[in-house]
């Protein structure tokens, strides 16, 4: 079977730990989330141990660990989400959609992974590099970083390291 897209709350609850799922929010969601939190209050308080004056805070940084515990004791399910709802590594710029495209471009972009590029994450920094040095390649791999993860790549070394920096790119 051919998907058009992957899920990538699924795809983060089952692969990431819980230190990376309190770092990962949701964006676009607010309204589901005050809707929750109004229908539920008491029960969500004490679930996600927040306080009960900051539950419209809590609405617009929700992590994936607490949808995860909304998620297992049904107070949401998957389907729930808007759809253009997103999600984003706190504090960082970078966004991807929750339902992330499966497109010709990303297909690209992994096969150019696959056989030129590398990652590492260390307490300061998280990137996926490529070496490449054919100038036809760069503009092709430039241009296929920008339009999969609306993002301009780092480039260095008279463009042959072409470097993304970004948490939530690397996660995926």
């Amino acid at each position: 079977d051919y998907k058009e897209s992957f899920n990538l709350v699924e795809l983060f609850m089952n692969t990431l730990d819980m230190k990376s799922k309190k770092k990962i929010v949701f964006l676009n969601c607010e309204d589901i989330f005050q809707q929750i939190v109004s229908k539920n209050k008491k029960e969500i308080i004490s679930l996600l141990g927040i306080k009960n004056y900051s539950t419209k805070r809590w609405s617009r940084n929700v992590s994936l660990l607490d949808f995860e515990k909304l998620l297992k004791n049904k107070f949401i399910n998957l389907n729930d989400l808007p759809k253009n709802a997103g999600l984003r590594f706190y504090n960082s710029p970078h966004n991807l959609p929750v339902n992330f495209p499966i497109t010709n471009e990303l297909l690209n972009l992994l096969g150019y992974y696959t056989a030129e590029g590398y990652s590492r994450s260390n307490k300061w920094v998280s990137q996926i590099a490529f070496r490449i040095s054919n100038i036809d390649l760069q503009k092709h791999l430039i241009k296929l970083i920008n339009n999969v993860f609306g993002i301009k790549p780092n480039l260095g070394e008279e463009n042959s390291k072409i470097t993304i920096c970004s948490k939530i790119v690397y996660l995926l």
